[in-house]
This record gives C-alpha cells, structure tokens and sequence, in this order.
C-alpha cells in the first residue's frame, strides 16, 4: 500500500539509531547522518538495489560527542529498506542497510573512514625531526596530528590549518601558550618527568574526532655534577625470631633499675615514716661516726635494690604497649611474644626449671660444679627473694638471727 505524498503529515514514522565510529573505532562528533529511502526491483537481485532520491534525505540526524544518533525516518509504506550514511571529514561513511517499520527503530553503526593519531618525533641537527617514542628527560618532543583518510595521510598544509586542534598530555606542559594550541604540530616540555605518558588529540572541522592515546616514554638523563640526589634509608626486611622477647625483658629491667626508680626506692627507704623504717635506721644511731654507717646503709641498701631488679625476669607476661613497641621498632606483623619466649627458654638439668641459653651454656659447662643455695638453681625464683642474715650485713641494724629479704629491704616493708 502507498501513501499519497500530499499527506505527509499522516505518512508512517520510523526511526533510525547507532554509532557513528573512525577506523580505531573512536566516536565521532557532529557528524551529518542521512536516511534514503532504497527501491528494489522484484525481478533483480537486492545487490543491484539503488537509492532513490538522494538529495532528498527521508531523515537527517548530527551525532553526539560519544557518537550516537537518531533520525526520524518518514515511511510511504509500514515497511521499507532504507540506506544510511555518515559524512565527516570531507567524506563519508560506507552505505548501511535496514529495515524500518512503522513506528518501529532500527539500528545501524556506521564506519568512517579516517583515523586520527598522535605521533612523536625528535627534532635533529639538520633541522630534520625523525619518528620516535622514547626520549630523554628535558627533552622538547614535538607532537603532531596524522590524520588519514580513505588510506592517506594528510599532508596538504593548508588543509591541516582548516581543521582545529585541541591537545591533552598526560604530565608536563605545551610550550605554546595557552590560545596558540589549536595547531597540528606542538612542543611538549619533559622537564622532570618520567615513566610512560599519554597524548591525544580532538580534531575539528565540522566534525571532530578524537585521537586513540599515544603512549611515549621518557627515560631519566644521566646525572650530571650540578645534580643534586634524593638519598633515604630504610630499615632492611627482619624476620621475627625467638629472641625478639629477650630484648624486650632486658629492656624492661633496664627502665626498672633507672635513676628514677632508684631515686624513689632510696627516698623510701631513708626518708619515709614508717615505724620500722625508723627502727631499721635507729639500730645505728647510738655508734660514733654515724656518716660512716649511713654510707653502708645506702649501700646495702642499693645493692638490695640491684639484687630486686635487676637480671632477666623469667616471666611470660608481656604488655600489648610491649608488643606494639616491638612491631613498630622492628616492622614485623603480628606476632606472639609469650611464644616467642617459651621458644627461647632453655630447660636445666632435664628438670621443669627454664633458663636463658646463655646460662644453660654456662651449666652445662660447669656441671661438675656445686650449685649453693635453692635460689641459684635457675629456678624461677625471684633473687629479691634471697634471704639477708644479720651477720652477712651488720651495718643494717638486723637482730641477731633475723633475715630480711633484699625485697622487702627495697621496698621498705615489714622485717
């Protein structure tokens, strides 16, 4: 069935959609897209098809940035084949085919063909620039815009100067200021910069068309003497190993025997009110040159103090503050200082007591030698535990066959 022409206004409508893409399938803007409508004879092959009317486009669309369009097509029939082609560039895009019913959408990509690419170049002694896709820090790369259509390349100047150009680079800067950019040949400065970098380039002219990226590597120069070198140090990769909490006990009982600490034991001891504090003191008041024997009570009283704190504790019970030192100082992970101690604990003797192997070493070098007393075992046992008789520090005002521990002596308590 056919339409009269003179009611156009109730002929069928269609529609028409795609991209519109270069041959590195890159979108095209602003190109003129056009809708002919396509006879066909019923006695010959749809190869021998023709256009018909083709200054008359039965639908016209202008493609977006990303490429797209869509025409409205007007039909004289509820299904027609029609043709569809993209112009841009000074040419246009090869025929595409569809069908297209009424108030029905079809769908056609179209190809152009041109391709617009960024290439490099190195400008040389004689003036001449050679192609080139790595270059030298400091180096000025000239840029330019190859833009080929049907398979040539367009070398016709002022057919160049027709089009405009807008440049991106992905580091570094032009060295045409800014407004004197729109041309198909620039400088790009490469001053510090390094590594593999990106050009493109939008080419205009009624239509436009984007560059694919152009990758280009700058290389570092060689140094020079003017040069001044960054230079930083970081801490060498450690492994975690079992005395990692060794470290942490004798840096514990360094702060335990610090001035400070035994600043606060000796005012305790010497200056505090406690009753048998005072009576402590008073057993060597009544003797002449008492300065002498306040000496010997603050050094009794100091090797006490020595003997409480200090030495390897042999504990399991590690702080988080001790953890968390030790992963920042050392930059290991996460990590267990209690079974890094029980690692590196050495049992003595074949017996339940655990030492530091250095001791082990000592003992089983000396094995033939008695040990004396039970609190040099290796036990566990704490050395501020050891008793004091009178007799071994007469000087302390102890009562004759009484003992006092060196903790309890430090600590000022009760003897």
């Amino acid at each position: 069935m056919s339409w009269n022409k003179n009611m156009e206004g109730d002929m069928p409508k269609g529609k028409i959609s795609g991209k519109v893409l270069d041959q590195n399938r890159n979108p095209i803007n602003e190109a003129e897209v056009k809708v002919f409508k396509r006879e066909e004879s019923i006695k010959k092959p749809r190869k021998d098809m023709t256009i018909t009317g083709k200054s008359s486009p039965i639908g016209t669309a202008i493609t977006s940035e990303k490429g797209l369009y869509e025409a409205d097509v007007t039909l004289e029939d509820s299904l027609e084949v029609v043709i569809v082609k993209a112009y841009a560039f000074d040419t246009e895009s090869e025929d595409g085919e569809a069908e297209v019913s009424e108030h029905g959408s079809s769908k056609v990509d179209l190809r152009v063909p041109v391709a617009i690419k960024v290439t490099s170049h190195r400008m040389k002694e004689n003036q001449e620039t050679r192609l080139e896709t790595q270059f030298t820090e400091g180096e000025v790369v000239i840029l330019r815009a190859e833009i080929n259509i049907r398979g040539r390349v367009v070398d016709d100047p002022e057919r160049l100067q027709h089009y405009g150009y807008n440049w991106k680079v992905e580091s570094g800067s032009l060295v045409e200021q800014r407004g004197h950019q729109s041309l198909p040949e620039v400088h790009w400065d490469t001053t510090g910069l390094r590594g593999v970098h990106t050009a493109t380039v939008i080419v205009s002219g009624g239509s436009s068309g984007s560059s694919s990226p152009s990758e280009i590597t700058v290389l570092p120069r060689a140094l020079q003497r003017v040069d001044n070198v960054p230079v930083t140090m970081r801490r060498t990769a450690a492994e975690p190993t079992e005395d990692l909490a060794l470290w942490v006990v004798i840096r514990r009982s360094a702060e335990a025997i610090s001035f400070e600490k035994y600043s606060q034991s000796m005012d305790m001891l010497l200056c505090g009110r406690d009753a048998e504090l005072n009576k402590l003191r008073d057993g060597i008041g009544y003797l002449p040159y008492s300065d002498l024997y306040a000496y010997k009570l603050l050094k009794a009283a100091t090797e006490a103090f020595l003997m409480v704190n200090c030495g390897v504790a042999i504990t399991k019970e590690f702080s988080k503050d001790e953890l968390d030192y030790v992963m920042r100082r050392v930059g290991v992970g996460a990590i267990s200082l209690d079974e890094f101690w029980d690692k590196y604990l050495r049992l003595l003797n074949g017996g339940p007591d655990r030492v530091i192997p250095y001791l082990a070493l000592i003992r089983e070098k000396l094995s033939d030698v008695r040990l004396v007393g039970p609190w040099r075992t290796g036990s566990t046992q704490d050395a501020g535990d050891r008793p004091i008789a009178a007799a071994e520090q007469p000087d302390l005002g102890i009562p004759p066959g009484r003992t006092v521990s060196a903790r309890s002596l430090a600590a000022g308590l009760r003897i």
